[in-house]
């Protein structure tokens, strides 16, 4: 075990642990998926853009409170209440908002979780 990861697991718990590595994989496969978004039918790809974020924001839900709050930088609140308007708000999500988080937000948030774990 890394001495980030040990670090992490002391003081948050082995469940931040495994719900930052599990964002880290979601984060990734955002990346790969927004590669192709052009691809897909605008639909199809707004779907997979929630898709993309339940999965994202439910690993922040599986994150220790205190973790998210001691890293506000990384602004992982406001990913999780983004996750909640788009597995609840029933049409009223901004996909655009959603594809410029996933395009502009998230590789940050990925390489400073990278550094946190020390994956780099």
């Amino acid at each position: 075990m890394t001495e980030g990861r040990a670090e992490v697991v002391g003081r948050y718990g082995v469940r931040t642990l495994s719900a930052i590595e599990d964002f880290v994989r979601h984060a990734s496969e955002a990346a790969r998926v927004s590669a192709k978004r052009q691809r897909f039918d605008p639909n199809e790809a707004d779907l997979m853009a929630e898709a993309l974020i339940v999965r994202l924001g439910e690993a922040v839900r599986r994150m220790s409170d205190q973790f998210v709050a001691d890293h506000p930088n990384l602004m992982l609140r406001p990913i999780l209440d983004t996750r909640n308007a788009a597995a609840h708000g029933y049409g009223i999500v901004d996909h655009q908002l959603l594809w410029n988080a996933i395009d502009h937000r998230l590789p940050q948030i990925r390489e400073a979780l990278n550094q946190l774990l020390a994956l780099s």
